[in-house]
């Protein structure tokens, strides 16, 4: 739903957040200036040692408006393969595919440790271009 709103206010550009904080997650917003200061409640689980993992997620650098400047721009990277500016639905699509492709479900209460890769999505694609 986070991207549907997204593209229905004419954003793009944005990013996906994940933070992890090994040890115990704060109970409640205190004043701070972290994620709990702002409302955020972390998922938290065990680590194989017991300990506790508490995971953020936020999106973050929505402010980019499809605007007229952004046409343009899209416009004059046709022929360019990875497309940053392209409209608010088609990149709404574009980024909630590429987590639903590389998002992993753990079952039980246990995170298990995965080998550290990137996988922030290119700056764009060619699949909805053509239209």
């Amino acid at each position: 739903r986070d991207t549907e709103w997204l593209a229905s206010q004419h954003l793009m550009d944005y990013s996906l957040l994940v933070a992890v904080k090994e040890g115990p997650a704060p109970e409640s917003a205190s004043g701070g200036s972290g994620p709990s200061a702002l409302g955020q409640r972390p998922m938290v689980r065990r680590d194989p040692g017991g300990g506790e993992i508490a995971l953020y997620v936020s999106i973050i650098d929505f402010l980019q408006k499809w605007t007229t400047g952004k046409r343009v721009a899209r416009c004059i990277k046709f022929m360019e393969a990875n497309k940053a500016t392209v409209p608010p639905r088609d990149y709404a699509q574009r980024f909630y595919r590429h987590f639903e492709a590389h998002a992993r479900e753990v079952a039980g209460d246990v995170l298990k440790p995965l080998p550290l890769k990137t996988v922030a999505p290119p700056a764009g694609d060619c699949e909805a271009e053509g239209r």
